[in-house]
């Protein structure tokens, strides 16, 4: 687990996370405490209604699926195989991102996150 996860908060507009759809198609949305909010996706600025500058919270989707921290890989698997989703935050007791498994991917620890104020 090296790569940190990506984040965005409820507050930013489409326009400053679509930098971070260059390398992932959707990121965790957080609330001050880092508990996962919701999940914003690319597909998401078809739902834009005022371009760029859509808050995000406006076209999330919301409450995220996610997974806690001591379950499997498999449980991830499953969970996404059996929602339709291509990736899920990983939470702790408390809610908080941190981490997150994607398409099969490794689990990537969110030691940083990327949010502009």
């Amino acid at each position: 687990m090296s790569t940190p996860v990506l984040v965005a908060t409820a507050e930013q507009t489409l326009e400053e996370v679509e930098c971070h759809f260059e390398a992932v198609s959707g990121l965790p949305v957080v609330d001050s405490s880092l508990r996962c909010v919701g999940v914003v996706v690319k597909n998401d600025r078809a739902k834009a209604s005022h371009g760029p500058q859509t808050k995000i919270e406006e076209v999330m989707t919301s409450p995220a699926i996610t997974l806690a921290s001591d379950k499997t890989v498999m449980d991830a698997a499953v969970l996404m195989l059996k929602k339709k989703i291509h990736r899920v935050p990983i939470v702790n007791q408390d809610e908080q991102v941190i981490g997150e498994f994607q398409n099969g991917e490794q689990l990537r620890d969110k030691r940083t996150a990327c949010m502009h104020t």
